[in-house]
């Protein structure tokens, strides 16, 4: 719910992929907004604004071709 500033992001590796990474653009988040990043998988964490989740994208990396990444978000500030 990116208006309660938490939420969660699953992606799925395409099949068809070969490069093990996949970028989404997000959407609904406040743009000058702080977001603590955490990849589920790995404990993984960093911090990102709204506006570069917005425009840069989130970039999700894969361990095999058939799998699948979940990054939990929090808004900090």
């Amino acid at each position: 719910l990116p208006q309660a500033g938490k939420g969660y992001v699953i992606s799925f590796c395409p099949i068809s992929g070969t490069e093990g990474s996949s970028t989404y653009q997000l959407r609904g988040l406040e743009a000058s907004g702080i977001y603590r990043m955490e990849n589920a998988d790995t404990g993984e964490t960093f911090t990102a604004t709204g506006a570069q989740l917005m425009t840069q994208g989130l970039t999700c990396t894969y361990a095999d071709v058939i799998s699948s990444s979940l990054i939990y978000y929090t808004q900090i500030g």
